[in-house]
């Protein structure tokens, strides 16, 4: 909630302890009447304080800019320093304390209020709607007047891409030196390649072009597991040393030299399995051949545990 002028405070008096009421008018014009400076207008020392300042006494800070020259300053200023005499666009400033004006110099004709603000193309002044405050403006550059630039153009304005270039956009330096390079190459070897790309139809990404235009330059990335790109056969040390990556892997005739030295399942195949021997505990094996998928384990009614106390009780 906003305050109102009419709002009040309570404050204490450090001289009786009392407390006290302040509305927000009051406070503001004390503080408006602190120690700051006030600009309050125009005055001619020439002719009498009374009439010429408002407030009227004077407040502490109050300031005002001296109109014209004054030879000899009017009686009614009480001038600090007995200051008698005033230039155009001095300053005059209210002390309270000392119950005069200070004479701040501000040289003849040099400064003060200003009255007008002229503009010359592309510059625009606009004083009509409060000639307090002038609205400048600069015209807008075009092909025949000279004026403000909307914007600076980048890479997106100048691509042969862009099919609706901004008439808006003024190419720099650096834009045109590109384009120029590329002019420079093409004068140097006409009818040459005016620039490379790739749809990489295949979407594998193995291929790396730039720049696309000019002194091109074109990678291929190495194969990984995650990337494509290229690969080198392994050499008869990396098959020994069983090296890893793109750059060690097999061939077909590579891979038929390690096929055709590994026998034929019937040839290493575990057919049967059974039991069998002199000086042996019979049935402590148990074998299972499913297939091929042979199992065996050793029959645990004749099984002795190296710990006994695992052993149940023979009393249980």
């Amino acid at each position: 909630m906003a305050l109102n002028s009419t709002d009040l405070f309570v404050v204490q008096s450090q001289n009786d302890s009392k407390l006290y009421k302040l509305s927000l008018n009051d406070l503001q014009a004390a503080v408006e009447g602190g120690s700051g400076i006030n600009f309050r207008g125009e005055v001619n020392l020439l002719l009498p304080l009374t009439g010429q300042i408002n407030p009227e006494p004077a407040v502490n800070g109050d300031m005002y800019i001296v109109s014209a020259d004054a030879i000899t300053i009017n009686n009614t200023w009480t001038m600090a320093g007995g200051v008698t005499s005033a230039d155009e666009n001095d300053r005059v400033i209210w002390d309270s304390n000392d119950a005069n004006w200070i004479l701040v110099a501000g040289g003849s004709n040099t400064g003060g209020t200003v009255v007008e603000v002229q503009g010359t193309d592309p510059i625009q002044v606009d004083m009509l709607s409060d000639p307090t405050k002038p609205v400048v403006s600069i015209d807008q550059a075009d092909l025949t007047d000279s004026g403000a630039v909307e914007r600076l153009a980048g890479p997106a304005d100048v691509a042969h891409t862009n099919l609706t270039p901004s008439d808006k956009a003024v190419v720099t330096a650096d834009l045109l030196q590109a384009t120029n390079k590329i002019l420079n190459d093409l004068s140097v070897s006409p009818g040459g390649v005016v620039s490379v790309s790739t749809d990489n139809t295949n979407l594998n990404g193995a291929l790396a072009i730039n720049p696309t235009s000019g002194a091109v330059k074109i990678e291929i990335a190495n194969a990984s597991e995650a990337d494509y790109g290229v690969a080198s056969v392994a050499s008869a040390q990396d098959i020994i040393d069983g090296t890893a990556g793109s750059g060690a892997l097999v061939d077909a005739a590579q891979l038929k030299a390690v096929s055709d030295i590994i026998p034929e399942e019937a040839d290493f195949g575990i057919l049967t399995l059974v039991e069998g021997g002199t000086d042996i505990v019979a049935g402590a094996l148990e074998i299972q051949n499913t297939a091929g998928d042979v199992t065996i384990g050793v029959a645990e009614s004749i099984f002795v545990p190296a710990d006994f106390d695992s052993l149940p009780d023979i009393n249980a």
